[in-house]
């Protein structure tokens, strides 16, 4: 099969009949580094004080009440490596340990499950509410979403994170207040992301056809499930991305969402032309005003000679 990557002038093809955009979040809008350098270490690094500060909150013990539920799950399923949370007679400081080891357990074993998912979002609201965290997005992100929207296509988010999560992630970025720019949003409570029933879903959600959706995600397994519910769909391939290439010879690519909104690239451009221009015309003014500074100075100094040679 030959590759169906595109050109920037085809990738506008990829619009063609579509009113919905459906998006991931991670490692497409924003760098998987993020998550794994800030976000993460966030979570490990601040869970137990947290949970101490929050333990008397309903909200926090349902949390824990939620995670410990959990973890004797993963045990009757003989989960490796399952920590288990101590039980609710227990005192607080017997507790907090278990709870922090294992949150760190499932961050280290990518298994976040909704027990934790639920946690980590109640963590992060405080986060980003207070400023400990800004959401970073690729360069690329802000201004095509915005242009997107602003040409009456409807956008919605699709994580394994919470919607709560997306949300406070989408209102707190590097390149500000996105949220606006959002229709919806979804999560695995509609269904896996590697399952075609779970598209079929968000698609009558947002009712459109499933032609008229465009699934956007650097995840090859998420785009292949949603292929098989009739969507379109776009890898995005982004720096350290796990991309075979036989995946971006499987799906179509694009490497920036600017690619998607040529008005946005034409901005740029003009952009980056005007500064250019301003740059040189600065520098050159710089120029004329060094000569007129030399100038002066000679002037000056003829002045001086001048002068001494009056009063000699």
């Amino acid at each position: 099969m030959e590759s169906t990557k595109r050109t920037l002038a085809e990738t506008s093809d990829l619009l063609d009949g579509v009113n919905t955009l459906l998006i991931d979040i991670e490692g497409t809008m924003t760098p998987l580094s993020f998550v794994k350098d800030k976000l993460c270490p966030y979570i490990t690094d601040n869970v137990k004080e947290y949970l101490t500060k929050n333990w008397e909150s309903e909200e926090c013990q349902n949390d824990i009440t939620s995670l410990r539920e959990q973890a004797q799950k993963d045990k009757d399923e003989s989960i490796d490596g399952v920590v288990e949370v101590k039980a609710a007679e227990e005192n607080q400081d017997d507790v907090v340990p278990t709870v922090v080891e294992n949150v760190c357990w499932q961050i280290k074993t990518n298994r976040q499950t909704t027990a934790f998912q639920q946690l980590q979002g109640h963590m992060l609201r405080e986060a980003y509410k207070t400023g400990k965290l800004t959401a970073e997005l690729f360069e690329d992100v802000a201004a095509a979403l915005k242009q997107l929207a602003a040409d009456d296509r409807k956008l919605y988010t699709f994580s394994t994170s919470t919607v709560d999560v997306q949300k406070l992630l989408l209102a707190h970025t590097t390149s500000g207040d996105l949220l606006e720019s959002f229709t919806g949003h979804f999560d695995t409570t509609t269904g896996s992301p590697t399952e075609g029933d779970t598209y079929k879903a968000i698609v009558g959600a947002t009712e459109s056809k499933p032609g008229e959706v465009l699934f956007l995600t650097s995840k090859p397994a998420d785009a292949r499930a949603a292929a098989l519910a009739g969507l379109g769909t776009c890898l995005v391939v982004r720096d350290g991305a796990d991309l075979t290439e036989e995946d971006k010879k499987e799906f179509n690519t694009i490497t920036s969402f600017v690619q998607l909104t040529p008005e946005v690239s034409s901005n740029k451009k003009a952009t980056d032309d005007a500064q250019g221009e301003n740059g040189e015309k600065q520098a050159a003014n710089g120029e004329k005003d060094d000569d007129k500074e030399a100038l002066g100075d000679d002037e000056s100094s003829n002045g001086v000679d001048e002068e001494s040679s009056d009063t000699a």
